[in-house]
């Protein structure tokens, strides 16, 4: 689901858990106030205070992303991302986005990888309003397979527009699998049109049971507000939210081949040659 708005909120709330987790005093840092806790149910806080301006960003991220898609499945976490905003126990379908912008606040989703994230900027006396809605559909996002089948329709629609908008999409596809011949590293965030088509109703239910619970979630708040009633806000909200109950498979490991590859690929759709050229390298967490 992405939406006009400001990507600015995910990339600082990532800065500031670097910072938070690289610096043994978070407080030397000049001009930045971080702080760190965890709740109960395993959901992990981090805040950040800054007055500068009278508004506050909130980002909720999830280990759930296109590493995580089961085999088969490709497009399953990017699905997940477009059905969070179809409705919850007091939200109703795409209600969320009309609440934040009422509220005179932006708001973008992503899937990546390793993660899908959903964020908002809003005024800094709505801040509760956000916290309400983001545990709202943590606690109760309600799926039904008419949801998912319209979901995966769409998104199916989604696919063959990219592929007639950008002719040289395939081509970026094949350079994935090229460089990343593993099924993990080689299918495309967005999934392929086989695999959509291929999601069941209890396959969008496991994986989000195993992939949206508080335990495996990440709440980073930046901007105007009191750290200390924040934290009462944030336990009121979240704190109840229980577990999920399926348990975790690491993402596989991508291969890393110290071998060269080249392919010729011939699209009828491309306007002009086009040269993909890539190198692999290790993460930088290693």
């Amino acid at each position: 689901m992405k939406t006009a708005g400001t990507s600015a909120s995910p990339f600082l709330c990532l800065w500031i858990f670097l910072l938070a987790v690289a610096s043994p005093a978070p407080s030397s840092a000049p001009g930045v106030s971080v702080s760190h806790f965890q709740l109960k149910n395993g959901l992990q806080v981090i805040l950040s205070e800054d007055f500068t301006l009278p508004l506050v960003g909130v980002a909720v991220t999830y280990r759930s992303g296109s590493l995580h898609d089961p085999p088969g499945k490709s497009g399953m976490a990017y699905l997940l991302e477009n059905l969070m905003f179809l409705g919850s126990d007091n939200v109703g379908q795409m209600q969320h986005i009309g609440y934040i912008t009422r509220a005179g606040g932006t708001l973008n989703a992503a899937t990546l990888e390793e993660k899908t994230y959903f964020h908002q900027t809003v005024p800094s006396n709505q801040l509760a309003l956000v916290l309400w809605l983001e545990s709202d559909r943590m606690r109760s996002l309600q799926l039904t397979p008419a949801k998912v089948e319209a979901a995966k329709k769409e998104l199916i629609a989604e696919l063959r527009r990219r592929h007639q908008q950008a002719p040289y999409l395939e081509a970026f596809f094949r350079f994935n699998r090229l460089l990343f011949p593993g099924p993990a590293g080689s299918r495309p965030i967005i999934g392929l049109e086989a695999d959509i088509r291929s999601i069941t109703f209890e396959d969008v239910r496991t994986f989000h049971r195993q992939r949206y619970g508080p335990q495996n979630a990440l709440l980073c708040v930046t901007g105007s507000f009191n750290a200390l009633q924040l934290r009462d806000l944030v336990s009121r909200y979240f704190e109840s939210i229980p577990r999920s109950h399926e348990g975790l498979s690491p993402p596989p490991a991508l291969p890393f081949e110290r071998t060269a590859a080249v392919e010729t690929f011939q699209s009828p759709d491309a306007p002009a040659p086009g040269v993909l050229m890539g190198f692999r390298a290790y993460s930088a967490r290693e």
